[in-house]
Formats: structure tokens, sequence, C-alpha cells
């Protein structure tokens, strides 16, 4: 039997889809940002600059990033150090596309390789998906005050998400700015996308 949405919820759906809608219909420029998610033959997602999950090293992946042309510095914790269990962190040095963040991005170390890529965007949600279309796949983590929304656009894609401080509005979904993840398929648990659904069986806890 379908279950119907409550009308708060479907309100908020609809207003969701018909501000997207509204955007669609507006001039867009990716800025370069269609082409840094696309797959390349050399370095297939979830590869990213050459540096890929579940096989590169860390003083492979360290040695790139001082070598790369967006990169100010490289920082290695003492737990990847030591251990092998940690995180690489970096700068950038204000060269790369306008959509990558000044925030500090990161890799998460596992057993000595590379497990993730993490990287803060400008990007909007609502622009990425006018350039990816609907995504495939997905899940909401629902917290105290906040809820993550994570996307796959593609099957064995990165993961993107989300942060979005509850009470949920639609300007505040859409306008969220993403967070790019490079990890292996098999450390990514998603399911498939359903957000008229998670809306109506999830609310931020009081």
């Amino acid at each position: 039997m379908t279950r119907l949405l409550p009308l708060p919820i479907f309100i908020t759906v609809m207003i969701l889809f018909l501000t997207i809608g509204l955007i669609r219909a507006q001039p867009h420029d990716d800025d370069g940002l269609d082409a840094f998610l696309a797959p390349s033959e050399t370095c297939v997602l979830p590869c990213w600059q050459g540096i890929r999950p579940g096989e590169t090293t860390m003083r492979e992946a360290v040695a790139i990033l001082r070598n790369h042309a967006w990169v100010e510095s490289v920082n290695v914790d003492a737990g990847a150090l030591i251990y092998g269990l940690g995180f690489v962190t970096w700068t950038w040095n204000g060269q790369q596309p306008d959509f990558i963040s000044d925030e500090i991005s990161s890799i998460a170390i596992e057993e000595s390789l590379v497990s993730q890529i993490i990287i803060s965007t400008n990007v909007r949600f609502g622009e990425l998906w006018l350039l990816q279309y609907a995504p495939r796949l997905g899940q909401v983590n629902v917290r105290a005050t906040q809820s993550e929304h994570a996307v796959m656009f593609m099957p064995g894609t990165s993961r993107v998400s989300s942060f979005v401080t509850c009470p949920l509005s639609s300007r505040a979904f859409w306008n969220a700015p993403v967070i790019l993840r490079f990890s292996e398929p098999s450390n990514i648990l998603l399911e498939p996308y359903r957000l008229p659904r998670w809306l109506a069986h999830t609310a931020c806890d009081a």
C-alpha cells in the first residue's frame, strides 16, 4: 500500500523541486567543474590528480601534493607517520579553480594507503544537480542540529555531501556547499536515492 506524504513534508518536497526547476531555467556556467569531475583515461574515478584510494601510498600522495601547482603546503599528522593511520592535510595557494574552497582539504590514511580524499568546495548542491542531474544513490543522516545529505550521481563515482541546519528549508538545501569525497566504492554505504521518502521519515532531533 502506498503511503502518502504528510502535508508539511509534501509541501517541502514540492518547493524543493520547484526551486531546482527554476534554477535549471537560468543560464549556467560550470567554470570547469564538469571537467574536474569527469573521469579520464589515466585517472578513472575515484582517482583524483593521480591519487587512487586503496592503491596510492601515503608517501606517494604526499609527493604528488607537494609537486602540485595548486598546493601551498602539506602536513602529515603523527598517526599517519607512525602508525599509518591518520590524515594528510594541505592548503591551497590560490591557483586552484574558483569552485574549490580555500578551506584545508585532507586525505584519510589507513594502513599507510589513501582511503579517502576530501575536498571542500564553493559549489552549491543545486549547481551540482544542474551538471549531474538527479542522484542515483544517497543517504540522509540526521543529527541534533543538522542533517548530512550524501549522494552519488553515478555508481562508482565520487560521493558528494552537504550539511543542512535544522529546520530544513528549500533555500538552505539547494544552496548548501558540497564536499567531494573520493573513496573506494566498497567504502560507500548508500541506497537508491529517495529524497521524499527520507524527508517523510526523518526529522531533526529536538
